[in-house]
């Protein structure tokens, strides 16, 4: 009987520490709360995320992101206009989540706009990225420096195109440049 009580006890150490343990083990690196930024309607706002990341938001638009990104994963969702100077983490790809896209990087420059009518347009200045439809992460393209993807959300069709000036980013910049155009 005294033998008994004795083992229930140790077991019942045991099951406190396997508890305890397990506890801090999945609370360590996790971040329940999510920041949500808003840029004003009168300026352009900068976020600098955990991991280096920079972004600009464009007046009026709203960024979701963790306050401290996770080690496995970079994951933040964006309604309206930004652009994103993602810093490079070798294999930890760094994801935007719209609406109904997503797009996939692991370190590049880029900016994306989502109007109301149901295009979202990704422009690459530098490096790559994957531009996918959420539902159907199949129906994508990939995008390198120089080029834009435009996703119709109505009829889930992407389209291609060079650029081959920056004035999309005068919002940013400021800055509107005309090379032998009319």
């Amino acid at each position: 009987k005294v033998r008994t009580i004795t083992l229930l006890r140790v077991a019942a150490a045991i099951l406190v520490l396997v508890l305890a343990s397990t506890t801090i083990y999945f609370a360590r690196d996790r971040d329940p709360g999510q920041i949500q930024q808003v840029s004003s309607l009168k300026e352009n706002t900068e976020v600098l995320l955990s991991d280096g990341t920079s972004i600009i938001l464009k007046k009026g638009s709203v960024l979701s992101h963790p306050k401290k990104l996770d080690k496995r994963r970079r994951e933040v969702s964006l309604k309206g206009e930004a652009f994103f100077n993602v810093a490079e983490k070798t294999g930890i790809p760094f994801n935007v989540y719209l609406d109904k896209t997503t797009i996939r990087v692991l370190g590049t420059s880029f900016n994306i706009k989502e109007d109301e009518q149901g295009m979202v347009e990704v422009s690459v200045l530098t490096g790559e990225v994957a531009f996918f439809e959420k539902k159907n992460s199949e129906n994508a393209i990939e995008l390198e420096a120089g080029q834009k993807g435009i996703f119709n959300t109505i009829t889930s069709k992407f389209e291609k195109t060079s650029f081959d000036s920056e004035n999309f980013l005068y919002w940013k910049t400021g800055i509107l440049t005309f090379d032998e155009q009319p």
